[in-house]
């Protein structure tokens, strides 16, 4: 059995690195290229009173979180030899993933 390619779900704090420390080992094993994903998923309607001034702080919080999650991604998968993608965007994961899957 070979691994080409490992998915790894990249959050903007600890909740993922055990995750990312073993998709690490893994990769080395294998000389597997590891794709982070960072997905956010707001729904709005969830949102529906005020202004409009809450969805937009939480949409600001969301694009500090993705870029935190990808600051934290990129640190864990330094020096893998065969590299590293991140993918990230304010959607469901799996929607994310098959939007970028669609473009390869």
């Amino acid at each position: 059995m070979s691994f080409k390619t490992l998915l790894v779900h990249a959050e903007p704090d600890w909740g993922s690195d055990d995750a990312l420390t073993a998709a690490m080992h893994v990769a080395s094993l294998f000389n597997a290229h590891i794709v982070g994903i960072g997905a956010e998923a707001l729904d709005p309607a969830n949102y529906a009173f005020g202004d409009g001034s809450v969805v937009q702080m939480l949409r600001d919080q969301l694009d500090i979180d993705l870029a935190s999650a990808e600051r934290r991604f990129m640190a864990a998968v330094e020096g893998n030899s065969a590299g590293a993608t991140f993918i990230s965007g304010m959607d469901r994961p799996h929607v994310l993933l098959a939007r970028h899957v669609a473009k390869l």
